[in-house]
């Protein structure tokens, strides 16, 4: 298999079939998908966009370059060093600042975190209180490329949601804000999908999240202990409640009759 797998995104027909040519001329090999494929080695972006192929490929901690990289390269007869090529506000490969300059230095680093194996979404396990199927697809790729666990959906309605495994966020559309509203009350981090664009563009996002993933509950020994929550169904008007290490006991959510949660300390 080639050590040079590329994928491409931003570029039309013709850019793409000439890329193609050169990519083989160099000994490498083109991937040519519509979406973001994990084998790639390198992402040759034409503009930094929140596309599904961007910020999958930051996820991972691919390399993703400038076009200039596979012009150079053709021109040197053999693959240059990735450095100087990566998307930065300090390449001199960008031109004109672009107006969102958190897109530019999300691939290097995000690369980092990856190399030293600290991805971003590692230890979330992700409920998606998401209708479209496209959507929550995409939602599904990101969350996992970024080291975390998607939570299965037996079914959702107005009424509720049922689902298995367990929870440490809920991403939702603004339909489902009432399911929300009672996962917050139990301690589950929710927010729309925007968010997940957010903490691979925004570090502070991430850090913000890494802090709440540990809870202090008072009532126990006083030191910090997470909280992790598993779903079943039953209907209930009784407040969650955290039992002493090792215990486990049924637990409802006020207001919404499908929410049944068995919490424990680990």
């Amino acid at each position: 298999m080639p050590s040079q797998r590329l994928l491409l995104t931003g570029f039309g027909p013709g850019e793409r079939s000439e890329a193609n040519k050169q990519i083989r001329a160099l000994g490498g090999k083109f991937i040519n998908a519509n979406e973001y494929r994990a084998d790639c080695t390198h992402i040759v972006c034409k503009n930094p966009s929140r596309s599904e192929k961007f910020l999958s490929g930051c996820l991972e901690g691919k390399w993703i370059l400038t076009p200039a990289y596979l012009r150079d390269s053709v021109q040197n007869g053999a693959w240059l060093p990735e450095e100087a090529y990566e998307w930065s506000d300090s390449t001199p490969h960008v031109g004109s600042p672009l107006p969102l300059p958190n897109l530019l230095n999300a691939p290097k680093r995000c690369r980092m975190r990856v190399k030293n194996r600290l991805k971003l979404f590692r230890d979330w396990r992700v409920l998606f209180l998401v209708d479209d199927p496209v959507r929550k697809k995409v939602y599904s790729k990101l969350i996992e490329c970024g080291g975390g666990q998607v939570v299965k959906t037996v079914a959702i309605t107005r009424q509720g949601v049922r689902f298995t495994g367990l929870v440490t966020h809920a991403f939702y559309d603004t339909t489902y804000e009432h399911l929300a509203s009672d996962l917050k009350k139990s301690g589950v981090a929710c927010y729309e999908p925007v968010f997940i664009g957010d903490c691979i563009l925004k570090d502070n996002s991430v850090k913000k999240e890494e802090k709440q993933l540990v809870r202090v509950d008072s009532t126990l020994t006083g030191k910090k202990r997470p909280l992790r929550f598993s779903s079943n169904i039953i209907e209930s008007s009784k407040r969650p409640k955290v039992l002493a290490k090792g215990q486990k006991t049924k637990v409802a959510i006020r207001g919404c009759g499908f929410f049944f949660y068995r919490m424990s300390v680990v």
